[in-house]
Order: C-alpha cells, then sequence, then structure tokens
C-alpha cells in the first residue's frame, strides 16, 4: 500500500512536524528526506503491531473471549506507544527524555539519516530498543 503525505493546518499537534497515522503521514510543512524516513519507519512499526494484534485478538475470539476485542486492533501501536511513554515518563520524570526512549522513537531516530532504511530493516527492529536508553537529556 502507498503511503501519502497529507499537507493540512490542524494535525499534528502542538510543535511536532510530522504524525503517522498509518497509512497517512501528516504534516503542516514540506519534509526533509531524514523526516519522511523517520515516519516511514513508524508507518512500518504501526503496520507490524497492528498485525501481531490481529492475530492474537483472533486467537482471543476462538479462545472464546469477545470478539469486540477486536476493535482495539486498529490502535494497538498507539496503545502500546502511550502505555511506554506513561511508563517512562515515571522512570525519568521528564518529556524529553521519556518520549525520546520510546522503543519505536529510538528506532525511528537513530536510522532516520539512512537513505532506504524503511524498507530494509528488520520486522519488529524496535523490540530491541524497549530495555535500552539511546537518549539522555
Amino acid at each position: 500500500m502507498r503511503i501519502r503525505i497529507v499537507y493540512n493546518r490542524i494535525f499534528p499537534f502542538g510543535d511536532n512536524r510530522a504524525m503517522t497515522v498509518w497509512p497517512c503521514i501528516f504534516t503542516r510543512v514540506a519534509l526533509k528526506d531524514y523526516e519522511v524516513n523517520h515516519e516511514l519507519t513508524h508507518c512500518q512499526q504501526q503496520k507490524e503491531v497492528m498485525v501481531a494484534s490481529a492475530i492474537i485478538c483472533i486467537a482471543l475470539v476462538i479462545l472464546g473471549t469477545t470478539p469486540w476485542i477486536l476493535c482495539a486492533v486498529p490502535f494497538s501501536f498507539y496503545i502500546l506507544y502511550i502505555l511506554e511513554y506513561v511508563i517512562r515518563l515515571c522512570v525519568y520524570r521528564n518529556h524529553r527524555e521519556a518520549y525520546r526512549n520510546i522503543s519505536t522513537e529510538q528506532e525511528a531516530y537513530l536510522n532516520q539519516m539512512t537513505a532506504g532504511y524503511p524498507m530494509t530493516r528488520n520486522d519488529f527492529a524496535w523490540v530491541r530498543f524497549i530495555f535500552r536508553k539511546t537518549y539522555n537529556r
């Protein structure tokens, strides 16, 4: 599926330059190549998490839980993202440090300067950053 870059004045919020909501990258300004790489990495991460959560949710439905659990699949990346941010905020007590050490952000920031990285990365590469800290104040 082709990723679309959507220019608008509302989304993303605050001082963020871009935000990925698969399959779109929302921005208010023209993005530099490394910023597009960063956001494309998030697109790949979002697809991986959605597929994995769909498999888990389908298994849970087969095992007898409510089919309503499938409604969480499109939001699974954001649920994990916010959960990890809250945990890291409790640990570091600093918004910027917590944000930059979210595993998906670590992968995206560390590889954004590598041309073509989003297309050549290993699946679930962000997982190796869950217990790693690459950004300090």
